[in-house]
């Protein structure tokens, strides 16, 4: 791919730096707290740090999952079990795979917009692939679920609660996506990636406060305040680092 820089590396960076800072402060964010005595109504969380240690197998009508996020009743309380470090551990690892592979989604079309010597009769405006973006997208996901239903036997695990949903969040991200194609146009990588990869945070911790209200307490309040004012911050200075040079 050809460089096609911000016009003030500075401004660039040194948004791209309070993004980073933001994202850090994120991180730091914890959810609330369990009660310490159980009571009739609330919700307990009991950490499992080593899910083979406690010696916990499924039944053929759970799941892994089920198994290892365990909904009980102790003393009148809803007490969930939770994975400990190592199912944390895998899902970050996975996350970071994820976004290798998200941080590389565009690289084709850009490769092809940038040479239209070696692609000649290719269009050079990023809304012309967004159909073969999005086919290809689902034939792989198809592939997966297949590979899937066979791997588990023709039984696969399937939330069905979550199907609308699931629909729903894909119609969103797909609009979302056409966007990123149209920035890309306009801005280049160098300047939409650090926001959109950033903001999208901001939104999902609002959520979490006013609607799951999974994050409480004044330490946490402060530190989303602040993460948030950086992280804004950051992704202003950034895409003003494409029409202001320093």
């Amino acid at each position: 791919m050809k460089a096609n820089p911000p016009e003030s590396s500075i401004l660039n960076y040194f948004g791209l730096s309070l993004v980073l800072v933001g994202g850090f402060l994120f991180s730091r964010i914890r959810g609330g707290k369990a009660e310490e005595e159980p009571a009739e109504g609330k919700r307990i969380t009991l950490h499992l740090h080593d899910a083979e240690n406690e010696k916990l197998s499924a039944t053929p009508e759970q799941s892994d999952d089920e198994v290892l996020n365990r909904t009980t009743k102790v003393d009148g309380a809803e007490v969930r079990q939770e994975m400990g470090a190592r199912g944390r551990g895998v899902g970050i690892l996975l996350a970071l795979i994820s976004g290798c592979f998200y941080g590389l989604t565009f690289v084709p079309v850009i490769v092809m917009q940038d040479n239209p010597e070696r692609f000649p009769f290719y269009p050079t405006d990023g809304m012309s692939y967004i159909f073969s973006h999005y086919f290809g997208i689902f034939v792989t996901g198809t592939a997966l679920f297949v590979g899937y239903s066979i791997f588990k036997k023709n039984k696969p695990t399937i939330n069905n609660a979550i199907t609308l949903p699931a629909f729903g969040g894909g119609l969103l991200w797909a609009i979302a996506q056409s966007s990123f194609f149209i920035a890309n146009d306009n801005l280049s990588q160098a300047v939409t990636f650090p926001i959109i990869t950033t903001l999208p945070g901001c939104v999902a911790a609002l959520w979490s406060i006013f609607y799951f209200k999974e994050i409480q307490g004044k330490r946490n309040f402060i530190l989303m305040a602040i993460a948030v004012s950086i992280t804004l911050t950051g992704a202003s200075i950034v895409g003003l680092s494409k029409v202001i040079k320093l």
